[in-house]
Parts: structure tokens; C-alpha cells; sequence
């Protein structure tokens, strides 16, 4: 499990230095952007602290819900468009940020899915004794 919180940790810091790197363009783009940017890098910096020194089940998800939501916001801003912005090409960063994503996201299901197993009975809900015949 420890593998898994040093991975997580380091993908989402890794994120959070791209998505710093990247804020000042983003401000020029549109504002939001770059505010988005700055506001998930610092929270990424957070879930990469905390799934490093206390794993929680809030970091795992908190995590995931940003990564989720930069991957979604690449591919979007590529295809459709974002409100007052789209971008015609696939950058080599915004491919390092989509497999980084992808990589926090498989730590987190892993983390998540054995915190859910390590529990009594295995994470399953207890099925009362069978009465025994006698």
C-alpha cells in the first residue's frame, strides 16, 4: 500500500508543477482557466501530502474528483471547447498531465479497494450465524 501512496504522491506532484508551469498562459487564455490551474495544483500538493503522511479515504476522493475533472477539461478544451476557449493542439504536457491522471486515478481505485477489503469481513456486510441442527 505504501507503493501505491508514494505513486499517487508523486504523479500528483507532478500535476500540480505542470498545471503551476501553465497557470500564467492560462490566465492569458481565459481567466477561470488559469484560476482552475492554480486552484487544483494546490489542491493536488494537499491530496500529495496527505496520502503520503495519513491516507484517507476524503484524500483518495478529493484527489481523484481533480484529476478527473483536468483530464475531462484537456480533452474537452481539444474537442468541443470550454467557455471562451479552444485549443487546436495536443501539447506534450497535456499528454504527460493525461497519463499522470490516469496514474493517480489507478492509485486511488487500488487504495480505495483495499481499504474497502481490509475492513472486517473483507469489506463485505456480515451474514448473521446459521443455526445449526442438532
Amino acid at each position: 500500500m505504501r507503493a501505491t501512496s508514494y505513486t499517487a504522491a508523486a504523479a500528483s506532484t507532478l500535476l500540480a508543477v505542470i498545471h503551476l508551469v501553465l497557470a500564467p498562459d492560462s490566465f492569458e487564455d481565459a481567466t477561470y482557466l488559469g484560476v482552475l490551474f492554480v486552484v487544483g495544483a494546490v489542491l493536488l500538493l494537499g491530496v500529495a501530502y496527505t496520502v503520503l503522511r495519513r491516507p484517507s479515504t476524503w484524500a483518495w476522493l478529493l484527489g481523484s474528483a481533480v484529476s478527473a475533472g483536468m483530464f475531462l477539461g484537456f480533452v474537452l478544451s481539444r474537442t468541443t471547447g470550454l467557455p471562451g476557449f479552444r485549443e487546436e493542439s495536443w501539447e506534450p504536457a497535456g499528454w504527460a498531465s493525461l497519463v499522470l491522471e490516469l496514474v493517480f486515478l489507478a492509485a486511488a481505485a487500488r487504495a480505495l479497494g483495499s481499504s474497502a477489503t481490509s475492513r472486517p469481513g473483507g469489506g463485505r456486510k456480515r451474514q448473521p450465524p446459521t443455526p445449526r441442527r442438532q
